[in-house]
């Protein structure tokens, strides 16, 4: 599959945005402005999970991915009485979800955690500026779409291949190539 790209990951952070206010509109009839709010953040970062794990190329873990989160989730909800620590929380989740399967180095990882912090910053900045939800929602959203921009790995490529070298290296890469097609089968 092939990586998500910026607009995407924008279109996408639109489409969240607004079924965010669609729900907080419904959810703000029924219940008190900071229950709806609790119950919005985890089903907003639920979304933006699923899309994460639907974009991503590695396939194992993800149950346990899903089941590790729901658990931080209802941990959140029960111990964390902050709407806006409980915010920050699912931000840091998504950003180790997306830091284990987007990534391959701890810079790159690092570089992603600042984009989440300016994620979160943003959507505050937003929220205190115009005090409009959807904006505040798609602002965290279209700064997290810029992950695409971060490498892989930060980590320095291997030197050159030496010229002696050359014929054990594809040997090495044949034998990965059908270890690889002997496990995933």
């Amino acid at each position: 599959m092939k990586k998500p790209s910026f607009l995407q990951g924008a279109a996408v952070g639109f489409a969240i945005a607004l079924g965010g206010m669609a729900l907080y509109g419904v959810l703000g009839l029924l219940f008190p402005a900071r229950v709806a709010l609790a119950t919005l953040i985890p089903t907003l970062a639920a979304v933006y999970l699923a899309y994460l794990l639907w974009r991503s190329d590695v396939r194992t873990g993800r149950f346990a991915t899903l089941v590790l989160w729901a658990g931080c989730a209802v941990t959140i909800a029960v111990f964390v009485s902050s709407v806006p620590l409980a915010f920050v929380v699912h931000a840091l989740l998504l950003w180790l979800v997306r830091s284990l399967y987007f990534h391959n180095g701890v810079l790159a990882a690092l570089a992603d955690l600042g984009l989440s912090v300016l994620a979160v910053a943003a959507a505050v900045a937003t929220a205190a500026h115009s005090q409009n939800a959807f904006l505040t929602l798609w602002t965290f959203f279209l700064v997290q779409a810029l992950f695409v921009a971060i490498p892989e790995s930060l980590a320095s490529p291997e030197p050159s291949v030496r010229a002696d070298d050359a014929p054990f290296r594809r040997a090495q890469q044949a034998a990965d190539s059908a270890f690889r097609r002997l496990v995933t089968r």
